[in-house]
């Protein structure tokens, strides 16, 4: 049977969709399990991918779209793929955003509706059950987030240089931020090491880190050619094991994809003792308790260490998860049990969708003006800025008034 061609719906956070819709269509797509896919960005109307493809075998939704994808895909009866690799629907007292009845709404009905539902880990699935109270096990597929390497990386034997943090997030820490700030500064001090930040951080901890060099945000290929480059470095991924019950429970159910980026790469680690890092098939660096001490004492075990002992744990997390070997019985799986009963044209979609107006190009602003307005007004300043219990009080009146 040919390659599935797969129209992937997923709004452009250009770093989730790297790795959990891009990387394993493109894995797939070299060993022929897909003949070809395209990306669809329902806030935008943007498409990316192989230009000219406009029929389709097989519907993979990532993450949050607005509910008229939801609308479309309950109206059209169409099997698809729902990939969700975070706990989308609870509260974590460290981030900005909040999930609002809108986001719950999409996530619970796309949970429904889809075919197949691929998550990281049965940790998340066991929470969207008991959030959401839906039966999913039957159509989840457990599908972990993968190495885009299909070598291990090579490195001269040379004791680290410097101490990394990414955070593609804000840092996922609470009570348990100034144990671990105390213990970084003290070692980047001690040995003289910068401490690399990548991503978003609060100035306060850039403040707290004498010796901390931060390089904002950076893409998903550009994140991995960094770290292909960079000498010998000691990855840090603290998460709290701390918090009140929501945030845990969403700190939780995280992945064990910062093993994947600093052990795959060739550096050591260290990473509190927390359960993505433990409920985990991957063996990468050293664990710690969130505390000043218990962090100190593995940084500078993790400074001792043999080199050889970062290379044996690259070869080890490439063979577990190289994305073209991996992901084949997690997302080729769920494609082709979700597979349409006919193909369905990228048209069909587009205007089931809304986007009458969008060109089948790879156009950036394919849809009328005043929709792209909207989309953007609310995904990315309401949802944002407005508080989530005023954005509930503001719902509620406008349900009142059109009542």
């Amino acid at each position: 049977m040919a390659g599935l061609r797969v129209l992937a719906i997923a709004p452009d956070k250009a770093f989730l969709r790297e790795v959990r819709v891009v990387l394993p269509l493109a894995a797939l797509e070299l060993t022929g399990a897909v003949a070809g896919f395209r990306i669809l960005d329902p806030v935008t109307g943007a498409l990316s991918g192989r230009e000219g493809l406009d029929a389709f075998d097989a519907l993979l939704v990532q993450r949050q779209a607005p509910m008229r994808v939801a609308r479309f895909l309950s109206r059209s009866g169409l099997p698809f793929v729902y990939d969700l690799d975070d706990l989308l629907v609870s509260r974590a007292s460290y981030r900005r955003d909040a999930p609002d009845a809108g986001l719950r709404e999409f996530v619970d009905q796309a949970c429904g509706l889809c075919r197949r539902l691929t998550v990281p880990h049965r940790r998340l699935l066991a929470s969207l059950e008991s959030r959401l109270g839906l039966d999913l096990a039957h159509k989840a597929v457990i599908a972990p987030n993968l190495c885009p390497l299909s070598e291990p990386v090579s490195r001269p034997p040379a004791p680290p240089r410097c101490l990394v943090w990414t955070s593609s997030d804000l840092p996922a820490l609470t009570v348990s931020k100034r144990g671990v700030l105390q213990a970084v500064r003290e070692f980047s001090r001690a040995r003289n090491m910068p401490v690399r930040l990548i991503g978003e951080f609060d100035p306060a901890i850039v403040q707290a880190l004498p010796g901390a060099v931060a390089m904002g945000r950076m893409d998903y290929w550009r994140h991995k050619l960094f770290l292909l480059n960079l000498p010998p470095s000691i990855g840090v991924a603290p998460l709290e094991t701390g918090a009140d019950p929501h945030t845990q429970e969403f700190v939780d159910c995280k992945s064990d994809v910062k093993m994947i980026e600093y052990g795959g790469f060739g550096h050591a680690g260290v990473y509190s003792r927390a359960a993505p890092h433990v409920d985990t098939d991957l063996k990468a660096g050293l664990l710690a308790d969130n505390t000043a001490e218990a962090w100190l004492e593995a940084l500078e075990a993790a400074a001792e260490a043999e080199p050889e002992r970062w290379a044996r744990e690259s070869r080890a997390i490439v063979r577990a998860r190289n994305a073209e070997t991996a992901a084949a019985s997690g997302w080729g799986s769920a494609l082709a049990e979700a597979r349409l009963d006919g193909p369905v044209s990228l048209r069909h979609v587009l205007e089931g969708l809304g986007l009458k107006h969008h060109h089948p190009g790879n156009a950036q602003d394919g849809y009328p003006p005043h929709h792209r307005l909207a989309d953007r007004l609310y995904h990315g300043v309401y949802q944002r800025l407005v508080p989530r219990r005023l954005r509930g009080g503001i719902g509620r009146l406008l349900e009142d008034l059109t009542r």
